[in-house]
């Protein structure tokens, strides 16, 4: 909810009878219980041994970057023609929208506007093309272990 960046480490890996399958399994199981954080690397470490500590570092100072990135809005459009310009079911047929362009307004954690076409003040995007949205963008220009947040503007 802040839109901190996110490293989940799994400590006392030293500690945990392991076989081929183990860190496939446990991180199923991590994946299953934090949803939200799908964004989030999964890092196994063992603090008394120091298996993979300085990873964190590294990884931190990644997700760091990575959350202040800008993109350009040439950049942005070149994403909008090949993602988002052509018809998607975007809401509720009731009424119908259409995305006419997207911004990013900010960083820490990255910030997208999408401009809106609609009669309606209650028309939204769906939360699928949001998540689809959020995907094609970390695709494109990654934001490492950021959480993307998209906001939705009325044009006119």
């Amino acid at each position: 909810e802040a839109g901190a960046s996110l490293i989940i480490a799994v400590n006392k890996w030293d500690a945990i009878e392991k076989d081929t399958y183990t860190v496939q399994r446990y991180e199923e199981r991590i994946r299953e219980m934090m949803k939200f954080a799908d964004y989030a690397p999964v890092v196994f470490v063992s603090a008394k041994s120091g298996l993979r500590v300085t990873k964190l570092l590294e990884l931190a100072q990644q997700a760091h970057a990575e959350r202040r990135r800008r993109v350009t809005t040439a950049e942005l459009n070149r994403f909008f023609e090949r993602n988002l310009e052509q018809p998607r079911a975007t809401t509720p047929s009731k009424y119908p929208l259409r995305v006419l362009y997207i911004t990013q307004a900010g960083t820490s954690p990255p910030t997208f506007v999408l401009f809106t076409s609609s009669a309606s003040p209650k028309a939204k995007l769906h939360f699928s093309y949001e998540r689809y949205l959020v995907n094609r963008l970390r695709e494109e220009f990654g934001f490492f272990a950021t959480p993307i947040r998209i906001k939705q503007r009325r044009k006119g």
